[in-house]
């Protein structure tokens, strides 16, 4: 087998027989895999299996991403605990740091939106990755202009950081992993595979050996540039990290550091989300027509997707085809000289008629009038015969992708890189938006007729998504209604919720799968199934919300009187059988009514309630919300309904949003299919193109960056050495404070003892004994001559640990001006401190702390001053024991005057 295999052989001293990696039985080596004619179609098949297969290794407990797991969430739980313990409440100290490039990086945003849903106070950034390696890893750093982040901030030391690159080969993730070491050991990456540059940049860094920093997809390798199986693989592994972190947070960390993360889900929130997971494959096989095991199985769904787009691959051809159109009738009438009107009167006999030099002329404007707007007439001629809208607009199609962040922006680069080779004539325009949000702003007044617009709707079944799937149906309508000659854009949504916009062309829904439904669903279930407008589901809301607490009573006693609602069941099966939508709905006959009546699901007996184990198993078929209810059995429907908001959220940004970026895959690929093997048909193989390469040709796994790495090598050593200053220096402050704080104890000591001494004796033996404050001043001088030694050595390292030279002499780096006052009162201490010109330097330039770090001096309270002054003080005690016996009374006055 042709085999990919990573072998570091500058690093091995040993014969090449020993470092030969063989390629055949090897189980770490894994064969390419075969050469497909559609690369694309293939990936989009291999969906499910990946899904599957991934979802089984995270389950399994044996895998490697287990492990890896585990390291995340201990690293991150050790992160929040340190900041905790330090009290380093700092806004732009980070706990996690999301990097990538391009589609991974919107990955990783929306990962780091849920995780910062669950866990609201962990202090989650991201940031591209040529940003980062722009302010980080370059000598002349480039702005970024627009983002609230500098150089300063936020503050990456000790953070941890998760890189995100399928191909594990991209330029500027591999830059920042290597760059950030110097920074942070906590680095992990998601990537595709093992044997990954990124994951050997992080197996390079010195880790435990029951430590794993490298998450997988198991996608492999994969050759096609649209990203679609990559996306999908890396968006699912980040669902299973995401719900390992919930289970770890919640169960294996300390209370006050779960509190300090500010966790606001509940255990069986975190069940719901992995039921809907386990669920998502089996959508997942409905929608790209393939199963687990890698077998066709066609259905409904999916060829409703693939004949949309077939239908928009028309709009895309319909230039080229009018081109040949109109080239075969000119050069058909123009060889023949058989203009078509001309010739139509020629054979009716009217070039007998008197008046036919008339005629003659009459008949050869009209042709040259076809001639002039022929491609118009093809044009008209190809819709009409497709069944098409005939009054669109002429020339090159744009389409418009509305979806929540992560799905339109991928999208819109893997539309972009089906047509990238394509021929200009048949390449459409490609855009995206957040149709709740910024689509209507930037696309409403550039919509046109004919202009594709493709939209993703929330599910608004439930009751946290009813206001952004309004306010997305509200986007495509004010969209839709922009019209002219009669004529609108044609939109096209895909969904769950089964509603169609009357202005939108097609409206493809998604289906569940059997997915326990929520307690909304549940209530609305019949009117759900007729199919009602997102405005609609707002208003049964809202009038559930203001149902009083009397009408449920009632609702309550007229469903416990219900005939056939599980009357020989126990007090716990009848209340679970209260909430299925056979019994809920049973009374209702309108939809007002239905809000009324649908109130009754909450009411039952307190006891039926409270007799339910919260963490019993409770069948999938009765929804959830179970044991929701069986926490809070007072709750009112409205507000049960509201305690779901999370899992729900989760639903749409993990489960719902992946279901529709891939129907949306299946869409497209149809229609770049179509598009592709257009032209060699018509060209008999002599145009062709593959829509799975883009103009890069780029031939290894890897993205352009638009930021040079040449200065990684330096910068990785320079923040090395500016953070072993930082740590250095520190521990010499720390020191300092330390030993002025014993030398000062000690002194004080020494110096009472003296004085008590003294004090005791009579005044004349004090008087007679003028030796004992000579000792004195002389224990005193001598001990601040010590101090003043130490503050001066202190000063000369921290200055040159400033200066980032070795240990020197203190006056060439910084100077002290001090004022003292006596010894014997206090001292007033007055310190201007000004800096050298290299110090100067090295603050501002490389350095990473600012503000100049406190000197010795300082810290011990003994300047230069004192120094002088202790000096003189021990040369006259010299003088004073050398001289005579009877001269040192005349000259201890004289001392003790000076």
């Amino acid at each position: 087998y042709a085999v990919v295999a990573t072998v570091r052989q500058e690093n091995l001293k040993s014969a090449i027989v020993d470092r030969v990696v063989p390629f055949v039985n090897n189980a770490f080596i894994q064969p390419l895999p075969p050469v497909h004619q559609d690369p694309i179609a293939d990936d989009i098949s291999r969906i499910p299996n990946v899904m599957k297969q991934i979802q089984n290794n995270w389950n399994s407990g044996a895998h490697l991403n287990n492990v890896s797991s585990w390291t995340f969430a201990k690293t991150l739980a050790e992160r929040v605990k340190s900041r905790l313990s330090e009290n380093r409440h700092s806004d732009q100290m980070l706990d996690l740091l999301i990097t990538g490039q391009e589609v991974s990086l919107w990955a990783g945003e929306q990962f780091a939106a849920d995780l910062h849903m669950c866990f609201p106070n962990l202090r989650i950034r991201t940031m591209s990755a040529n940003k980062v390696l722009a302010l980080y890893g370059l000598d002349y750093n480039a702005a970024a202009t627009g983002f609230q982040f500098n150089e300063e901030s936020p503050d990456l030391s000790g953070a941890v950081v998760l890189v995100v690159s399928h191909s594990g080969g991209t330029f500027a993730p591999l830059a920042v992993t290597k760059l950030l070491i110097s920074l942070t050991p906590s680095i992990f990456a998601v990537t595709g595979d093992w044997d990954t540059q990124i994951s050997r940049a992080i197996r390079e860094q010195n880790q435990s050996m029951f430590e794993s920093r490298v998450m997988i997809s198991d996608a492999g390798i994969l050759p096609a540039e649209p990203c679609s199986l990559s996306l999908v693989a890396t968006h699912q592994t980040l669902t299973q990290l995401l719900l390992y972190l919930m289970r770890y947070f919640s169960s294996f960390v300390d209370p006050a550091v779960n509190e300090a993360t500010g966790a606001v889900f509940y255990k069986h929130d975190m069940e719901e989300l992995a039921t809907m997971n386990a669920n998502n494959v089996a959508c997942m096989e409905e929608i790209v027509g393939s199963n687990v095991h890698g077998n066709s199985c066609p259905s409904k769904l999916c060829e409703s997707l693939r004949n949309q787009g077939r239908i928009w691959s028309q709009h895309i051809l319909e230039a080229p085809i009018s081109w040949i159109l109109s080239f075969t009738y000119i050069m058909v009438t123009v060889v023949a000289s058989f203009p078509l009107v001309y010739g139509i009167c020629a054979v009716c006999g009217a070039d007998s008629l008197s008046v036919w030099p008339w005629l003659s002329k009459l008949a050869l404007v009209l042709d040259g009038l076809i001639y002039v707007f022929l491609p118009l007439w093809t044009t008209i001629l190809i819709r009409l015969i497709q069944g098409r809208h005939w009054l669109h607009r002429l020339g090159t199609r744009a389409i418009v992708i509305g979806d929540i962040p992560w799905v339109s922006q991928s999208l819109d680069q893997f539309v972009s890189k089906l047509f990238a080779r394509s021929y200009s004539i048949s390449t459409p325009h490609v855009y995206s938006g957040n149709p709740a949000d910024q689509l209507v702003h930037k696309f409403t007044h550039r919509v046109s007729r004919g202009t594709l617009l493709a939209v993703g709707r929330p599910d608004g079944r439930c009751n946290a998504l009813a206001g952004a799937e309004n306010a997305v149906c509200l986007a495509v309508n004010q969209a839709s209604s922009i019209q002219h000659l009669g004529v609108c854009c044609e939109s096209i949504t895909v969904g769950h919720n089964n509603f169609k916009l009357p202005l939108s062309q097609a409206h493809i829904v998604l289906h569940d799968h059997g997915r326990p439904t929520f307690i909304s669903e549940r209530i609305m279930a019949k009117s759900l199934d007729r199919g009602i407008s997102p405005s609609t589901i707002i208003g049964l809301l809202q009038n559930i919300k203001a149902a009083g607490q009397e009408e449920m009573d009632a609702s309550c006693a007229s469903l416990d009187d219900a005939p056939g609602i599980g009357e020989s069941a126990d007090a716990s099966t009848r209340s679970l059988k209260a909430l299925t939508p056979t019994a809920v709905l049973k009374r209702s006959a309108s939809v007002l009514e239905m809000h009324v009546e649908q109130n009754k699901y909450k009411v039952r007996s307190s006891q039926s309630a409270r007799s339910l184990d919260v963490n019993q198993d409770v069948p999938e078929h009765f929804g959830f919300g179970q044991k929701l209810q069986n926490l809070f059995p007072e709750d009112s429907p409205s507000e049960l309904m509201e305690k779901q908001a999370l899992p729900q959220r989760l639903y749409e940004t993990r489960i719902a949003s992946m279901q529709r970026c891939v129907a949306f895959m299946t869409m497209f690929h149809e229609m770049g299919l179509r598009v592709q093997q257009f032209w060699p048909m018509v060209s008999c193989g002599f145009l062709r193109y593959d829509m799975d390469r883009t103009q890069s040709i780029m031939r290894i796994a890897t993205t352009a960056s638009p930021v040079s790495g040449m200065d990684v090598q330096d910068m990785m050593l320079h923040i090395a050495i500016n953070e072993q200053r930082a740590r250095i220096m520190e521990t010499v402050i720390r020191v300092a404070k330390f030993w002025r704080k014993v030398t000062h104890d000690n002194g004080h000591r020494r110096m009472k003892q003296q004085l008590s001494s003294i004090e005791m004796k009579s005044p004349a033996e004090s008087s007679n004994n003028a030796n004992g404050q000579s000792n004195l001043y002389h224990r005193s001088g001598t001990h601040q001559v010590a101090t003043a030694v130490k503050a001066v050595q202190l000063d000369a390292m921290v200055a040159d640990i400033v200066r980032g030279g070795c240990p020197g002499s203190v006056g060439s780096s910084m100077h002290a001006s001090v004022h003292y006052r006596s010894v014997h009162s206090k001292s007033v201490h007055s310190v201007s401190r000004s800096s050298h010109a290299s110090t100067a330097g090295a603050l501002s330039g490389s350095f990473p702390i600012s503000p100049l770090p406190p000197t010795a001096a300082e810290l011990t309270g003994v300047t230069s001053d004192d120094v002088i002054h202790a000096s003189r003080l021990r040369r006259r005690r010299r003088r004073t024991a050398d001289m005579p016996a009877h001269g040192r009374t005349s000259n201890r006055v004289s001392f003790e005057q000076n």
